[in-house]
């Protein structure tokens, strides 16, 4: 990349401007300018004023009309609402705590974080060394699916390559291997037919490429103070061109999914189709059912500390090894690395890659045989479970959600 497209800095005057810039503002704009470089400040202070005035104005109107024609449309009223609301979350942190002391050095910083992503799912591994009851997965795998149907993955198109790289968001944030989605998308009518030579010979010998292993990872903050590192989930900014693969894998896998009916159908999290919206539905519309035949409800909510860290590898998973073929996951989830540009690189021998294509539905695939272990109902919406149950009394629900949950406990242990 430096040898044939080396990267140069230049300042440029912003060409495009924002939707509610009108010609007033920037001929409004001109002429304070014109006023300032002529020291004429008083004039200068007057149209400044104005300027402020009929921005704040011309932003009012246009993002009052903004929002009411995206009605229905979460996703165009949420890119509003960000555009209005600073996101602070996405600053990166200046001071950690490490111990006793605070550190705020770059380097520092980058090494601490790199050193507790990597290390802190160990602090919460389970300590039971219990062998996985398949029975129940094995026969609800067998009422869905013969044993002579296997997952199989399709080898890619050149024009299915060429689609995905022209469909590149050029904003994306650029891996380790400093090929951005810019470049790609640029050069996609020259790279496709070699890229699809490559992204074959990983489906074929079942292998994905060790330099695509490596993740830059950026501390995102969640929630809490700013200088406690477990505030902080790792995102994975990944090589580009791996992405090209997973989206592949990730479509082959869900089909072969759905077509089977192999996904718990109380998970709302990470699928077509399914939202908090409609998990919160299915929950009220039960509770009120059983409200209406003069039942209790008895509620048990639970959520994964860690999860997606917490998601051991795929070879180790019961519910994914009995659901799909585990040769090329093994060596898409085994050997990673994550690193930051001054970190050193550090392993990661658990978890699904937060900020990959795969990672969500390896995540509910991990989980997928849960409520199997439960003799109560359970609703799921990514790592948050709800245990449900209806009954005649308080006693009768303690006991009920009591031995779901020690059942739950016992499946989570293996």
């Amino acid at each position: 990349m430096d040898k044939h497209l080396p990267m140069k800095t230049k300042r440029v005057k912003r060409v495009e401007h924002p939707d509610w810039i009108t010609q007033d503002i920037l001929n409004c704009m001109r002429q304070h300018d014109r006023h300032k470089s002529a020291k004429n400040f008083a004039e200068y202070k007057i149209l400044r004023n104005k300027c402020v005035s009929l921005v704040r104005e011309v932003k009012k109107t246009y993002y009052q009309s903004c929002i009411r024609n995206c009605k229905g449309d979460s996703t165009k009223l949420w890119k509003y609402i960000n555009e209005l609301v600073p996101n602070n979350s996405k600053s990166a942190p200046t001071a950690i705590k490490d111990g006793e002391t605070t550190l705020t050095d770059a380097k520092d910083l980058c090494e601490s974080f790199n050193n507790y992503f990597s290390t802190v799912v160990y602090k919460y591994l389970p300590t039971s060394n219990l062998d996985p009851d398949l029975e129940q997965l094995n026969d609800f795998v067998s009422s869905k699916i013969t044993d002579d149907i296997l997952l199989t993955i399709p080898p890619l198109t050149c024009d299915e390559v060429l689609q995905s790289l022209n469909q590149l968001d050029p904003h994306r944030a650029t891996g380790l291997d400093g090929l951005s989605s810019k470049i790609l998308k640029m050069s996609a009518s020259v790279i496709a037919e070699p890229l699809t030579l490559i992204l074959n010979q990983s489906i074929t010998y079942s292998y994905f490429p060790m330099r695509w292993k490596t993740a830059r990872v950026a501390p995102v903050h969640k929630s809490g103070s700013r200088t406690e590192k477990s505030n902080y989930r790792p995102i994975s900014i990944l090589c580009i061109v791996s992405k090209l693969l997973e989206r592949h894998y990730h479509n082959s896998i869900t089909t072969h999914l759905i077509l089977f009916d192999l996904l718990y159908k109380g998970q709302s999290g990470f699928r077509r189709y399914h939202s908090c919206e409609s998990a919160i539905v299915k929950l009220v519309d039960t509770w009120l059912t059983n409200i209406e035949h003069g039942k209790l409800n008895g509620v048990t909510l639970i959520d994964f500390r860690k999860a997606f860290d917490m998601s051991t590898s795929i070879f180790s998973s019961p519910s994914l090894s009995v659901i799909i073929t585990i040769k090329w996951m093994y060596s898409y989830l085994s050997g990673r690395y994550i690193k930051n540009h001054i970190s050193s690189i550090a392993p990661v021998s658990f978890g699904v890659p937060q900020g990959s294509i795969l990672g969500p539905l390896l995540f509910i695939l991990f989980v997928n045989d849960l409520p199997l272990h439960s003799n109560q109902n359970v609703d799921l919406y990514a790592d948050d479970s709800t245990l449900h149950s209806s009954g005649n009394s308080m006693n009768q629900l303690n006991c009920t959600l009591s031995s779901a949950m020690e059942n739950i406990e016992t499946c989570l242990k293996m």
